[in-house]
């Protein structure tokens, strides 16, 4: 359960859906050390949870992230992406300091430290 609980989070940061306007968002924005809203976490099931904290770090290339070795271009606001191992649709949306997880069952707010 846990590597499950790990590749939401390695994914679902990975995949940044929208904020408020498209585009607007930079590489850099992403960057930094975000930390989950307990009362925000929503997952269908006791068995999956999300990670307590996300670090995000500048990527190989300049428009992409690198979440604990994981590589994934930035377009903007938002990423979206499959997981590999599940086929799941994994989302995420980066708005000013916070982003939003969805996918794998979970959902939740991570606020930049």
């Amino acid at each position: 359960m846990k590597f499950l609980n790990l590749l939401l989070v390695f994914f679902a940061i990975g995949m940044i859906t929208s904020c408020g306007s498209d585009g607007d968002c930079t590489t850099s924005d992403w960057i930094g050390t975000y930390k989950l809203d307990v009362d925000s976490q929503d997952c269908s099931s006791e068995n999956i949870s999300l990670n307590d904290i996300v670090v995000i770090e500048a990527g190989t290339l300049t428009d992409e992230i690198d979440f604990d070795g994981i590589e994934v271009s930035v377009n903007g606001c938002s990423i979206e992406a499959t997981d590999p191992f599940f086929g799941s649709t994994i989302t995420a949306e980066l708005d000013g300091n916070q982003i939003t997880v969805s996918g794998l069952g979970c959902t939740g707010t991570y606020i930049r430290q």
